[in-house]
């Protein structure tokens, strides 16, 4: 294995860094905690979670072919080294983030739906905590673009992408371009989406 270089780019824009708000987040003496409701952040470690998961200015995404992948195809060493998809089998939650690097340019959208989770900002902290422990990704941004569900079958090869988050709320096109994310790279499934339900 090779060790990235951990030179900044040369035009890289000054982003708010996450890290520090995140930090406090998962600070064990206090934990997030959201209306099961609404999804509305109910004390301080709950929306500084979301504060950071929105802190990193959206840049734009290559569009979506039908049926291709949504990111830049000439992704450098360090995105080019995160799975697009990581997804649980049943029906989870779901958060769609786009990653960037200071250290390179692209934009990489990957879909994350992890088991044991409650709520759509957990799913995203996870993701950021995972790649905050690996020292190539380390320095990687991430922002929420939006979220639902997956009702994910592999043994019967079908999912289906549904629903949108409360706590980040409806997101046109979110739940059409994951499901074009989880085909190119589960050709393995029938993968079908709709905006009905929560």
């Amino acid at each position: 294995q090779h060790r990235i270089a951990r030179t900044r780019r040369a035009n890289a824009p000054s982003r708010p860094t996450p890290h520090a708000t995140m930090e406090g987040a998962s600070d064990d003496s206090e934990k997030p905690l959201y209306d099961d409701d609404t999804g509305e952040a109910l004390n301080a470690a709950a929306r500084a979670l979301v504060k950071a998961a929105l802190a990193v200015e959206k840049r734009p995404t290559p569009a979506l072919a039908s049926g291709a992948g949504s990111v830049n195809p000439e992704l450098g060493d360090v995105l080019g080294s995160i799975p697009q998809v990581e997804c649980a089998e049943g029906t989870i939650k779901y958060v769609q983030v786009q990653l960037t690097s200071p250290l390179e340019d692209g934009v990489l959208l990957v879909v994350r739906s992890y088991s044991g989770l409650t709520y759509h900002v957990e799913h995203y902290k996870k993701l950021m905590d995972g790649l905050r422990a690996h020292p190539d990704t380390a320095d990687v941004f991430g922002r929420v673009i939006g979220g639902g569900r997956i009702a994910m079958n592999s043994k019967d090869g079908k999912c289906v992408v549904y629903g949108y988050s409360k706590t980040f709320g409806k997101t046109p096109g979110c739940n059409e371009s994951t499901a074009a994310i989880i085909r190119a790279n589960r050709p393995d499934l029938k993968v079908d989406w709709n905006d009905n339900g929560y």
